[in-house]
């Protein structure tokens, strides 16, 4: 189980760099930009991955990450 945890992990830190990359090259209003069936802009989006990705690692004892605004 321990394994299939880790490759999770580890995935999901892939797709996130991944996702974060490609936004790179985005300009400020392509990020506040919404679209039709979306929730909210590119940039909030991101930052709400960010923030949940915070409070998972602070919640599972990873008390050095600091909270990301």
């Amino acid at each position: 189980m321990t394994d299939l945890i880790t490759d999770l992990y580890r995935q999901n830190e892939w797709a996130n760099l991944e996702t974060l990359r490609i936004c790179r090259g985005l300009s400020d209003e392509q990020l506040d930009s919404t679209a039709v069936g979306t929730y909210g802009s590119i940039r909030a989006t991101l930052q709400h991955i960010v923030g949940a990705e915070t409070g998972y690692a602070f919640r599972l004892g990873n008390t050095t990450t600091a909270r990301i605004r």
